[in-house]
């Protein structure tokens, strides 16, 4: 029995065994339609867990259907535990083509909640390969497209979405700045460790670090790239860039060994390309390669400015001037749609995005946000009749595309374009070994207790209201002048109001006398000032020539022209000299523009609009403070000095008028040396102003900061600019520009390469770095070693408190070292001295010498804190010379005066500018630092009248005056 129990019994109990596991397996025990009900019933139900619980024994069959894998893995999706959902759902097969489809979808949205974005972008791509009908699926793709950086990538997505009438506001808002990546740091920290291996996370994450400004680590990543696809081009192309900026031969020698034949379709190569051909001086190459990238890419802001300025250049004029137009037009539409808020649109926003739309010819775009602007205000007559014209405009036909722009007209048979061998990619000169920069130990410290200096300005706040009301954050002046003769620089202090604008302030501004270098004693109301308007800037100049200094006040309002009657007091003669208007002027000049030798004034004006003063908007939610292309642009002006006591409003005769400038700072000179006097002004979110002066008997301004490169920054882009610097970084005898910006935007330097022709040389200078995390404002030249080198000053502060966006409200101020001419250098925290060490909302900066001791001190006005009279307190053994100048025949203050001093091989040129800057006057003095040279050899004079002198061995260490046409230095 035993036997055939052995010889039976098994062979039997694997059958019996195997057919309880087919049973199992097959569900013979279970009864599935009966789970899949009840899980259902429970799905509805909300009760997610439980429902899939009620179906995992099902799960464990041989034939599950792909019903059920759908079913779990969308749960398991639903519920954020997107792991399990991709490995339920990768078991559903093509078999069930619909529920594969659907599948498809929730395993590519998967991947992109993990961010895993190479698979999320082919699983959308799948799908819409299967189904093209899918808008929302071709959103998701472009957003993937977009966060790999992938932004021209998918322009073919955005366009078929435009062209179905599936274009919603963040998708028409991508179109207008096709140039600036999305950004999701949180997603793509998450994704990286999780998948290291996929290269449009590394793509992502270069492209995020490029923008903070950390190249090395952003070229790792770039690199990475690479090796996982070689054939991701736009990673070769921006890595190439990076190793350039970081001046890196062998790795640059290496890009160009592994060329992907990709890079030729995309702008930005052949913008990377023109900029190299440039450096080598190869001016129709550089042109050839710049009307490439803005063929291929109408809209690419970078391509179109920066073969405007060589066209201009070649001197192929016209066309340089209709492309550098485009380029603004482009850069002012990115400044709107970056402005808008896309989850609560309003009616200044869609028109202007429509208008300008309109202007750039992109109908089908322009149409859609008239759309947007009709359906926020029904009742608009101008939203109606723009809508129906665009209506009948549009494209009909499904082949939306940006149409060409003027770099279609360019001739382009006459422009070669060079090989890579024949260029030379880092020129020498960029390894130029850089000086020490620890030539003198710089200490500049707050003297105002010492001096008893005191001023506070009230700029208005209302602690009632969350986020700051646009006028909160632009005050207050500083003007430096020599009121009653004594030679020492007294100071003009603006004032605003504790309650704005609209109600006259209690405290006047304040005029504080220099008791012979010791301390400042205040005499505001013994000179006879009694300012209340609510005062932004200040300017200091002698309006009738007669010696004495004159104010000029920059009002919220009316502004304000106080004579120096030269007995110690002033007389307000704004009503006999003609000046009215009701204008916020932020800035102003007073400066002889016209040579007749009688000074002009300038306002540079800022934002107007009905709800100016009480307005706040939104950011990420949160009431923060206005940015200004919310609000319209305001003229600025320009009064003519009659000579008599009386200002004739010449602005439009002069050739002024011009809309969107939102002006901030003014800085007069004579930029090319043609004896007449030029204008910058710089505006906040919209192209800057030049104005040059053709002036011929009357007087004519000429607008040309597009063609001269000193409208924007290098990539074509307006930035919020504020203050200004005027000096010759480099020794060539040109004045070069300082523009302080926003936040994330960094500072920008333009060097003037040639008269009226500027180059943003910001990162060859190596000044991108130290301001881009800052918001800067004042600033100024000034040489606080004495070396003959001109360093810079930076006051920073933001505008309203972001510190839940992760910056700080309250910024520290910049120095700048000038290492000869060849870049600046930061000097960290403790090594300027305690002035540059505090935090603070900073904003003009006048430079004088308050105590005669040769070396440049400067008054900082902050918003919320006591002004500080900064002194330097610099050990410095090095010699200098002041030169006060006094005008004969041309206007007294001698703006525009070039004086040049020679000594021990060592050229020097400085010049007698006006306006000066963000709300400021400097004193009306130039200081040379003359390094250990005792002597100077040569010193010369050029007035504005032409008039020229030189003076052979003047003494140093003094200040000396010097009259136009006086053989004798005083």
């Amino acid at each position: 029995m035993k036997a055939k129990l052995l010889k039976f019994g098994l062979p039997a109990m694997v059958v019996l065994a195997g057919a309880y596991y087919y049973a199992s397996k097959t569900g013979m025990f279970l009864d599935r339609d009966a789970l899949i009900a009840k899980a259902s019933v429970l799905a509805e139900q909300g009760e997610l867990e439980a429902a899939e619980e009620t179906v995992q024994p099902l799960l464990k069959l041989w034939d599950v259907p792909d019903e059920l894998w759908l079913f779990v893995g969308n749960i398991n999706r639903i519920e954020g535990d997107f792991n399990s959902a991709l490995d339920y759902l990768s078991q559903v097969s093509k078999e069930s083509p619909k529920i594969y489809a659907e599948a498809l979808l929730f395993r590519a949205e998967a991947n992109m909640r993990l961010g895993h974005l190479s698979p999320a972008r082919d699983l959308f791509a799948e799908s819409l390969a299967d189904n093209d009908r899918q808008p929302n699926v071709r959103r998701r793709l472009v957003f993937v497209l977009n966060l790999a950086g992938l932004i021209r990538e998918s322009l073919p997505e955005m366009m078929d979405l435009v062209n179905s009438g599936h274009a919603d506001p963040e998708l028409l808002l991508l179109l207008c700045d096709m140039t600036t990546p999305r950004r999701n740091d949180e997603l793509i920290a998450t994704g990286l460790p999780a998948f290291p291996e996929d290269p449009l996370l590394h793509l992502a994450h270069a492209m995020i670090l490029e923008s903070n400004q950390d190249d090395r680590a952003a070229l790792e990543e770039y690199e990475i790239v690479m090796d996982f696809d070689p054939k991701l081009a736009i990673a070769w192309t921006k890595g190439f860039a990076t190793t350039i900026r970081l001046k890196d031969r062998q790795r640059v020698k290496d890009r160009m060994d592994s060329i992907p034949e990709q890079v030729e379709s995309i702008p930005g190569y052949w913008v990377i390309k023109g900029d190299v051909c440039r450096t080598n001086n190869k001016l129709e190459a550089a042109a050839h390669c710049y009307t490439q990238a803005a063929l291929i890419a109408p809209d690419h802001i970078e391509a179109h400015f920066q073969l405007g300025q060589v066209l201009r250049e070649l001197g192929r004029l016209e066309e340089a001037a209709s492309i550098v137009e485009w380029a603004n037009d482009l850069s002012h539409l990115a400044a709107l749609s970056r402005s808008i808020n896309k989850n609560a649109l309003d009616v200044s926003g869609t028109r202007n995005l429509a208008k300008q739309l309109l202007k750039l010819n992109r109908i089908d775009e322009a149409w859609n946000w008239a759309a947007l602007w009709l359906q926020i205000d029904p009742d608009s007559e101008a939203a109606s009749k723009m809508y129906a014209s665009l209506d009948r405009q549009r494209s009909r036909s499904g082949d939306f595309m940006f149409p060409p722009g003027p770099a279609s007209q360019v001739n382009l048979t006459e422009l070669p374009d060079l090989p890579w061998k024949e260029l030379n990619i880092l020129p020498d000169s960029s390894e130029a070994v850089i000086p020490n920069s620890d030539r003198v130990a710089i200490n500049f410290e707050d003297v105002s207790e010492v001096s008893s200096f005191d001023f506070q300005y009230q700029n208005g706040t209302d602690s009632a209201t969350e986020g700051r009301r646009i006028f909160e954050y632009t005050g207050g002046g500083v003007g430096v002048l020599d009121y009653d003769l004594d030679g020492w620089p007294d100071l003009y202090m603006t004032q605003g109001g504790k309650e704005g604008p609209t109600v006259p302030s209690t405290d006047s501004d304040q005029l504080i006398r220099n008791i012979d270098g010791q301390k400042y004693l205040p005499v505001t109301g013994n000179a006879g000032i009694r300012e209340l308007s609510f005062s932004q800037g200040v300017s200091v100049g002698d309006i009738n020539n007669d010696g004495f200094p004159d104010v000029y006040i920059a009002n919220f309002g009316r502004n304000r022209l106080w004579q120096n009657n030269g007995d110690g007091t002033f007389a307000d003669i704004t009503d006999e000299a003609g000046l009215d208007g009701d204008s916020w002027t932020t800035s102003c000049a007073i400066a002889d523009l016209n040579g007749d030798g009688s000074p002009e004034l300038f306002d540079v004006n800022y934002l107007t609009g009905e709800n100016l003063l009480t307005q706040v908007c939104y950011s990420n939610g949160v009431p923060r403070v206005c940015t200004p292309v919310v609000f319209a642009p305001a003229q600025d002006h320009l009064w003519e000095n009659e000579g008599d006591g009386r200002f004739l409003n010449a602005t439009e005769s002069s050739g002024l008028v011009k809309a969107q400038g939102n002006g901030l700072g003014v800085l007069v000179a004579d930029f090319d040396r043609d004896s007449r006097l030029d204008l910058f002004t710089a505006n906040d979110a919209v192209a800057n102003h030049y104005w040059v002066n053709s002036s011929d008997g009357s007087l004519k301004l000429e607008e040309s900061a597009l063609l001269s490169g000193a409208a924007v920054n290098s990539s074509g882009r307006a930035e919020a600019c504020m203050g200004i610097a005027a000096g010759d970084t480099d020794g060539d005898g040109l004045l070069d520009l300082f523009v302080t910006n926003f936040f994330e935007e960094s500072n920008t330097l333009y060097r003037q390469r040639q008269p009226h022709l500027f180059v943003d040389e910001t990162r060859e200078m190596s000044l991108q770095e130290p301001g881009y995390r800052l918001l800067g404002f004042g600033t100024q030249f000034l040489d606080a070693d004495l070396d003959g080198w001109q360093d810079l000053i930076v006051l920073n502060g933001d505008i309203d408190d972001f510190s839940f966006m992760g910056r700080e409200e309250r910024m520290q101020p910049l120095f700048l070292r000038n290492q000869q001419g060849q870049s600046f250098t930061e000097l960290e925290e403790g090594l300027a001295g305690p002035f540059f060490s505090q935090k603070m909302l900073g904003r003009s900066v006048a430079r004088l010498d308050w105590n005669r001791d040769g070396k440049p001190d400067f008054v900082a006005s902050i918003l919320d804190a006591p002004s500080q009279l900064v002194e330097n307190k610099s050990a410095i053994d090095h010699h200098w010379l002041a030169v006060k100048l006094i005008g004969i025949v041309s206007s007294r203050d001698a703006i525009g005066t070039q004086v040049t001093v020679e000594t021990g091989g060592l050229t020097q040129s400085q010049q007698l500018t006006a306006g000066d800057g963000y709300q400021c006057s400097n004193e009306k003095i130039v200081l040379f630092g003359l390094s250990e040279f005792s002597n100077i050899d040569s010193l010369t004079v050029t007035w504005p009248s032409g008039v020229r002198q030189q003076f052979d061995k003047v003494s140093v260490d003094r200040l000396i005056t010097i009259r136009e046409g006086d053989d004798r230095l005083h």
